[in-house]
């Protein structure tokens, strides 16, 4: 082989070395939204365990408990539980990526909690099963029909638990405080 022949044959291989290093794609660790649901789009949602069911949706302009009972919901622990939805970050590489890692993660409907929001008109914008991890300030969470399940930046667990009572709008009556003029106790 001539000069010519081993310039052009090591130029080559230069050139198929530097189109392989940059194809490799390394991972590149961000922070991303869990949740993709806008939270102005929020118009009702569902949360259940194996044990319990609850849901709640916006009528008109108030948010009520509409499963397993009808009655006005904490509307303060509703915009709570959306802003933290509308917040809730993870990575953009998950903590696992296996069906065989549910188990483990506890992202199985016998052992998280499920939530499921829909829009105005019913229809399922999002599905995730949340988990408590080890220690009480680890989550996992994963999107249902998927296998990738991920740790997320904040505790949801507490503020998913589908207990009537955690949700119930707790007054019994209220008034404007400019419309009382005398209370009377007898």
């Amino acid at each position: 082989m001539n000069k010519k022949n081993l310039t052009l044959i090591g130029l080559l291989i230069i050139l198929i070395v530097a189109y392989k290093l940059s194809q490799t794609k390394e991972k590149i660790e961000k922070q991303i939204a869990f949740f993709k649901a806008d939270s102005t789009s929020i118009a009702s949602f569902k949360i259940y365990n194996k044990d319990d069911t609850l849901k709640i949706s916006k009528i008109g302009a108030d948010w009520k408990m509409v499963e397993p009972v009808n009655y006005p919901a904490n509307v303060e622990k509703v915009k709570e539980l959306i802003k933290l939805i509308s917040t809730i970050k993870t990575s953009n590489i998950p903590i696992a990526e296996s069906k065989n890692s549910f188990e483990k993660y506890k992202s199985v409907d016998s052992l998280g909690t499920n939530i499921i929001l829909y829009d105005k008109n019913g229809k399922e914008i999002e599905h995730a099963i949340v988990s408590r991890g080890k220690e009480y300030n680890k989550n996992y969470a994963r999107h249902i029909n998927k296998s990738k399940i991920y740790l997320l930046d904040k505790t949801m667990m507490y503020q998913i638990t589908p207990n009537i009572g955690n949700w119930r709008d707790s007054k019994i009556f209220a008034y404007p405080k400019d419309t009382i003029e005398e209370v009377a106790v007898t």
